[in-house]
């Protein structure tokens, strides 16, 4: 009796001490997986600010290049007289015109868009934006209704379109601290605000995706020119088709060359408005398309390879013959207040961090350009 009293005495202490062991094996791998799931974000954390940030001497060699590219920028068009394509140099200012005295170990890159091959925003009207929303695949009834909300947004009064919205109509949503702008909006991120947009642009659907980087990529508030034919995108080039009546396939081949292969070294470039190719039943005032490039961004990359970079981005333009003409006024640099400036307000109420803004419209060392926005380590800013 007492043998069997003392086995079963030692089974429940067997059990026991299982019970306990899992208990301390199931804490045991809750402890390494917290701990884990603790060191991988702080590691993520650690490497973004090793990519991005700490390094003096990086950002001293990206600042440096970047006002090296602008310089050459400044260069080419005392040398040609306007800019016209990326193949008069510009495109890569490092490749024309190499920076000296680069330190051991890092590596300078450059890469200058034109945004004047994008449609100036500020300067559609309604008809140029709803053929531009037809032309990247919204049908003729959601064309005609976004563009509705659009101008909603944007104009002065309180007056409903068709198929548009007033203050009225978004107090009566689900975002009711959001009310139309009543002014060209300031960034292009203030689209998600918008009806219609807001629910576009919000969509992971794949073709929705896809046509809203064409929107965002063939859109710009950072000039009012003409679109540069020569640097413009197949969305903007189908649009000039339709609204200025020429022929965007031979437009294209033109530029291409004789053996119609874009990028190669045969590649040409339109300097003049009235080209065979460019002719047009529209007087030039109204014109979409043109031939120069007049807005920038220019970004500048200094990296240590593998280890960490700096990154300087900022949009510069030609100086507006308005801001010229008040400068010489009163004595200063350009100062001019207008909607295509990037500006760090807040939308409908919300704020936002956005990129550092130049104040005004500043000129730096003399060169012929106004800096609109500069930032740093800000990567696909909206333009």
């Amino acid at each position: 009796m007492n043998r069997e009293l003392r086995q079963n005495r030692r089974a429940t202490q067997g059990a026991q001490k299982g019970a306990v062991l899992l208990v301390v094996l199931v804490f045991v791998f809750l402890l390494s997986f917290i701990t884990m799931q603790f060191v991988s974000e702080v590691g993520e954390k650690l490497q973004y600010r090793v990519q991005t940030g700490g390094d003096a001497e990086l950002r001293r060699v990206a600042m440096d290049g970047w006002t090296h590219a602008v310089a050459v920028l400044a260069e080419i068009q005392e040398v040609e007289g306007s800019f016209y394509a990326g193949g008069q140099g510009w495109s890569d200012p490092f490749a024309y015109e190499p920076m000296m005295g680069v330190p051991d170990g890092i590596v300078l890159e450059s890469v200058v868009e034109d945004l004047t091959g994008r449609l100036s925003l500020t300067a559609m009207d309604e008809e140029t934006f709803r053929l531009f929303l037809e032309s990247i695949g919204w049908n003729l009834n959601d064309a005609s209704r976004l563009t509705d909300l659009y101008f909603d947004w944007i104009d002065e009064d309180d007056l409903v379109r068709v198929q548009g919205a007033e203050s009225r109509e978004y107090r009566s949503g689900d975002r009711s601290n959001i009310k139309p702008r009543n002014a060209m909006i300031k960034r292009m991120e203030e689209f998600s605000q918008i009806r219609g947009f807001r629910e576009w642009f919000s969509s992971s659907e794949p073709e929705m995706v896809e046509r809203r980087e064409r929107f965002l990529r063939s859109l710009t508030l950072m000039h009012t020119s003409p679109a540069n034919i020569n640097s413009a995108n197949p969305a903007v080039l189908n649009l000039i088709g339709k609204v200025d009546m020429v022929n965007p396939i031979g437009v294209a081949q033109y530029m291409a060359g004789r053996d119609r292969i874009a990028g190669t070294g045969d590649d040409r470039y339109f300097e003049d408005v009235n080209h065979p190719y460019l002719m047009s039943t529209r007087s030039s005032g109204s014109r979409l398309s043109g031939v120069q490039s007049h807005a920038f961004r220019v970004t500048v990359r200094a990296s240590r390879p593998g280890l960490s970079q700096h990154v300087v981005s900022a949009i510069v333009r030609e100086p507006s013959e308005t801001s010229t003409e008040s400068a010489a006024a009163s004595g200063t640099d350009p100062a001019e207040a207008d909607p295509e400036t990037a500006d760090p307000g807040s939308v409908g109420g919300e704020t936002a961090q956005e990129p550092a803004v130049a104040p005004g419209a500043d000129r730096m060392m003399g060169l012929p350009f106004e800096i609109l926005e500069l930032s740093e380590n800000i990567i696909n800013a909206q333009d």
